[in-house]
């Protein structure tokens, strides 16, 4: 069953009791697939619940707002105050995640994971999306098995979509410090806590480690990375879109879409993701990131974090269509 197509500026009632229908039979198929014969694993998750009451946490996604933090003054948090600090992906594999190391980590890309037809259809969905080349998505999936094994080996609490859990090496499986949990949502949920029933918002991996830290009952949530202000897009002659995307840990490129409505529709998941940030609670989320786009949370604040010299700039649609030329 294809999923219907319903947004706020398309609007019909029709189209949106067909989504709601196709979001809960979606929901019950996940449930019934992923979450009770897995019953075991995700209690384990559920004793998580509140155990970090009162602490504070940083929560860093992988834009280039990162670039405006001092890792120096970040590590000192974490080691004399007791900030716990969440990260993704291949955070390890970079300078400042070598400098900072995490307290929780969050995986949820199918690379690293699945195998065999499930593995090459993802890397060809890459390939085609986002104008990767196969060698950059093979070195990709190497740092996420790297990433793997450092986090085991140092006990680091590691989250993994319960999804993959088939694919999952037994060292993996049998980790004291390995938890577990679904990725299934409802556009019509505002349930932002609790991590083990379906989400009200973004299925992106920095969304999925804010529910996580509010599911552990963190007090205060520092936010930084997340941004909706670096994609930038341009149209060329034929009018395929290019959009610009850029890491904490790269200068950024251009990517050419192969099917132009496959960016419109992530754009648009952007903007939608943003305003289900609101379903958080007031004042539990502070956004790092003095000039982003996302206003949504408070940006105020009295820690010091900042690099005296960091190479974040806001971006410049003018300056990086030049660039582009």
């Amino acid at each position: 069953m294809k999923r219907p197509e319903y947004n706020e500026i398309n609007f019909s009632i029709h189209k949106m009791i067909l989504r709601m229908m196709y979001d809960y039979l979606s929901c019950g198929k996940y449930y019934l697939k992923h979450i009770i014969p897995n019953r075991k694993l995700l209690k384990k998750t559920a004793s998580l619940r509140d155990s970090c009451k009162g602490k504070s946490a940083f929560v860093f996604g992988n834009g280039p707002s990162i670039r405006l933090l001092d890792p120096e003054k970040i590590r000192e948090l974490r080691d004399k105050s007791g900030f716990s600090v969440f990260a993704l992906n291949c955070f390890l594999q970079t300078d400042f995640g070598r400098k900072v190391r995490p307290t929780h980590f969050v995986l949820s890309d199918p690379l690293g994971f699945v195998t065999g037809t499930m593995r090459e259809n993802h890397f060809q969905r890459l390939i085609r999306d986002h104008g990767y080349s196969r060698e950059y998505v093979e070195s990709i999936e190497k740092e996420i098995h790297v990433t793997c094994r450092q986090l085991i080996n140092e006990k680091t609490p590691l989250f993994i979509p319960i999804t993959f859990r088939s694919f999952l090496r037994t060292e993996i499986l049998e980790s004291d410090s390995v938890y577990f949990y679904p990725v299934y949502q409802t556009f019509f949920s505002n349930n932002v806590r609790n991590i083990l029933r379906p989400l009200g918002i973004n299925n992106a991996t920095t969304y999925r480690m804010l529910c996580i830290a509010h599911y552990l009952g963190y007090e205060k949530i520092y936010l930084c990375g997340l941004e909706n202000d670096y994609r930038l897009c341009r149209l060329d002659r034929n009018n395929r879109i290019s959009f610009f995307w850029e890491h904490f840990f790269d200068t950024g490129r251009w990517i050419t879409l192969a099917e132009n409505t496959k960016h419109l529709e992530e754009t648009y998941s952007i903007f939608t993701g943003t305003l289900n940030l609101t379903k958080f609670p007031p004042g539990l989320i502070t956004n790092l990131n003095p000039d982003s786009l996302i206003g949504v949370f408070s940006k105020i604040h009295d820690l010091d974090i900042y690099a005296k010299e960091h190479t974040y700039r806001i971006p410049d649609l003018n300056a990086i269509l030049t660039e582009g030329k």
